[in-house]
Parts: structure tokens; C-alpha cells; sequence
């Protein structure tokens, strides 16, 4: 999915810094990392779990991240 689509949900975001660099280097060796899991908000998604994935793939510059969407009773599912 496009990083662009997707929105954080922790505020303020505390890092555990290890845990970022840790995803950093999967990416920048060519190694795939857990995907995120979002929830469809407005017109795009809120990121539920992966924040540290979600930043380390933006530090690297990286244009699409694997997801899993969670859809609930209150939230449609995405088209």
C-alpha cells in the first residue's frame, strides 16, 4: 500500500530506538518485515500496529509498505 494512504495514531510517538533500527536495516538488506495493521478512516488508514515499520520505511524512503487491513462491525471494508 502507498505510505502516502497512511495516517499515525500514537500521539505523542515514542520510539524505541533499537526496534527502528532494526526494521532500517531489513529494508535497506532487501528483507521483508512484518506488515502493518490498519483500519480504514476517512480517505485513507489509521496505522494500528507497526509504527516503528511505518517510520523505518519512511527514514529509507520506501513508497509501499505490506499491510493487513482490519476491518470491524463499524468500519466498511475498503474497495
Amino acid at each position: 500500500m502507498s505510505i502516502g494512504q497512511l495516517r499515525i495514531t500514537q500521539y505523542p510517538v515514542t520510539f524505541d530506538n533499537a526496534t527502528l533500527e532494526k526494521y532500517r536495516s531489513m529494508i535497506r538488506q532487501g528483507q521483508k518485515f512484518p506488515a502493518l495493521l490498519i483500519v480504514p478512516h476517512d480517505d485513507g488508514f489509521l496505522i494500528w500496529d507497526g509504527h516503528h515499520r511505518y517510520f523505518a520505511a519512511l527514514l529509507e524512503s520506501l513508497e509501499d509498505v505490506p499491510v493487513k487491513v482490519h476491518v470491524t462491525q463499524s468500519t466498511p471494508a475498503p474497495p
